[in-house]
């Protein structure tokens, strides 16, 4: 049972999602770390989880043992930042080459509580079981060189030895690869289906929000006309005002008064023409009030009339149940007594 077995036996799991990280699972990917002491394997299932509302990718380790998750978020920003030197994988296009690249180098540290934290480290970590592999393959060598007495190993061996090293990895990614295309073609349809999803929704948002920003500018344009125009009749009053108070200057100044006397009384006839429709209006109201309180009045007595007979309805009412029913009564006692003394007169 070897971590290859592992990988594809567990390429269609999905870990379950770390609390409080939010976006769409865009890949995934096994990885084996050595423990810090190098005397333990433990297994990992990184997933990448891309949240285009708050622009983050965050690779979250779940481990296999010990059900543990460990993130490291990135801003888009961020995450560019670490291919910038990188021209394959400079374009945001080829995702699924940037998130293997990072989660290739992905490792563990301790912080200063002694608590385990996920990192990116500066060159791919080494994989366990290629190790082992190829020191599977170089012992043999090693041995026989030992056996034949020398502590060196000759040119063509080395070579040899150099050679497979340098193969290794390629061959090994390949056969992966191959073992899981199918998986992965089926994985990125679905993912492509989600981005898809994702745009269109994003684009979505966007639309609304500019078609907000376009009411919002639209209210404020409206409000700023409204305060020019009002600012426009402040204007205008004002200078009507000083003109108004100009000719009475001027008026006073000339002795006008036959002029002031015209304006004076043309502003006391307008002041009781406003008095003396006040009064019409007010007298209107009263009168208006008047009819409706008469007409509660009326019928409030018209209640208090038709209460009142129902009343005497009832008392009337009442005291021909009780003649009927002492009439009832007082023929069922003559009744009684007839039967008793029948019986008496029987009996003797």
């Amino acid at each position: 049972f070897s971590w290859y077995d592992c990988v594809a036996q567990l390429s269609a799991a999905m870990a379950r999602r770390p609390d409080n990280t939010r976006g769409q699972l865009v890949f995934q990917e096994g990885k084996c770390v050595k423990s810090a002491e190098g005397e333990e394997k433990n297994y990992y299932i990184i997933g990448v989880y891309d949240d285009p509302g708050s622009c983050t990718v965050t690779f979250a380790a779940y481990e296999l043992e010990s059900d543990e998750q460990y993130t490291l978020p990135y801003t888009y920003t961020e995450l560019d930042d670490v291919f910038r030197h990188n021209s394959e994988l400079m374009n945001p296009n080829n995702a699924d080459a940037r998130y293997h690249y990072v989660i290739e180098r992905l490792d563990f540290v301790f912080d200063d509580a002694r608590r385990k934290r996920l990192v990116l480290a500066p060159e791919p970590t080494p994989d366990p079981a290629q190790e082992e592999e190829v020191q599977a393959k170089v012992q043999p060598a090693l041995r026989k060189s030992a056996a034949g007495g020398s502590k060196k190993l000759d040119q063509n061996t080395r070579a040899k030895l150099l050679k497979e090293l340098d193969t290794h990895n390629d061959n090994q990614l390949q056969f992966v690869l191959v073992k899981s295309e199918e998986a992965r073609s089926k994985f990125l349809s679905e993912l492509h289906s989600k981005r898809r999803l994702e745009q269109l929704k994003a684009t979505q948002r966007i639309i609304k929000m500019d078609e907000d920003r376009s009411d919002r500018l639209a209210r404020l344009a409206a409000a700023k006309k409204l305060r020019a125009d009002k600012a426009l009749q402040f204007q205008e009053a004002k200078e009507k005002r000083q003109k108004t108070l100009a000719a009475l200057d001027t008026m006073m100044k000339g002795k006008d008064e036959e002029a002031i006397k015209k304006l004076l009384e043309q502003k006391q006839q307008e002041e009781a023409e406003l008095q003396e429709r006040l009064g019409e209006a007010s007298q209107k109201k009263q009168a208006e009030l008047m009819s409706l309180r008469e007409q509660k009045e009326e019928v409030m007595r018209r209640i208090h009339v038709v209460e009142a007979k129902r009343l005497q309805n009832i008392g009337r009412r009442a005291e021909l149940e009780k003649v009927h029913l002492e009439t009832i009564l007082t023929k069922r006692h003559r009744a009684l007594e007839e039967e008793r003394r029948a019986k008496q007169g029987l009996q003797e």
